[in-house]
């Protein structure tokens, strides 16, 4: 890498604060879902249907019994 290149990463974590950002978040999060295999994918899916439904059916029964 060039010295250019190298200075201004390094410029970059000395300035980087220590929360991450709602972008930087889902920067990341986006590169974690890119390396994800098609199994990966669909068993994560699944899990957020299954919670989902959960969600839906508890406020179902908190709307009838409220």
């Amino acid at each position: 890498m060039s010295p250019a290149i190298l200075q201004l990463i390094e410029t970059r974590t000395q300035t980087r604060s220590a929360r991450p950002g709602k972008q930087q978040i889902e920067r990341r999060q986006q590169r974690i879902r890119a390396n994800w295999t098609e199994d990966e994918r669909a068993r994560r899916r699944s899990i957020a249907l299954r919670r989902q439904a959960e969600l839906m059916s508890l406020f179902e029964a908190d709307s009838k019994a409220g």
